[in-house]
């Protein structure tokens, strides 16, 4: 029978080898851990730059609120006060129709003929005649 041969070498070499990947293993378990850990870290981060911003969100959603209401209501006054000019320019478009329709009758009244007088139908009366002594001074 052939004797068969065995060298510790070789079984020393899948020791090593497998001792080696342990170590690589853990090695890499450690770098994962410690990348968890700083991913963990820049999702704290995270979180709270976006807690932050939800936070200006909300405070800038009652600002627009509040510029809402604003507008709202000086588009109200604004409608308000556009009445009222409507309101005096028709006030003002009626005075100037009455002063140009007096200017009108004014003219026409300065280029209409002036009425002729008539003249007193003849009466048998005669003026009264003057009796008394008439004025001292010019001795009458």
């Amino acid at each position: 029978m052939p004797d068969v041969i065995v060298h510790e070498d070789e079984d020393q070499g899948v020791e090593v080898a497998s001792a080696h990947d342990a170590a690589v293993a853990e090695g890499a378990a450690e770098v994962h851990e410690e990348q968890a850990e700083e991913h963990a870290d820049e999702a704290r981060a995270a979180a709270e730059v976006a807690a932050s911003a939800a936070q200006a969100n909300i405070e800038s959603v009652g600002q627009a609120a509040e510029a809402a209401e604003v507008a709202t209501g000086a588009a109200e006054i604004a409608t308000e006060a556009e009445s009222r000019i409507v309101e005096a320019v028709q006030a003002q478009s009626a005075v100037i129709q009455s002063l140009v329709d007096e200017l009108r009758a004014g003219r026409e009244a300065a280029t209409a003929k002036p009425p002729t007088p008539e003249k007193p139908a003849k009466t048998a009366d005669k003026p009264p005649e003057r009796r008394g002594f008439g004025h001292r001074y010019y001795g009458r």
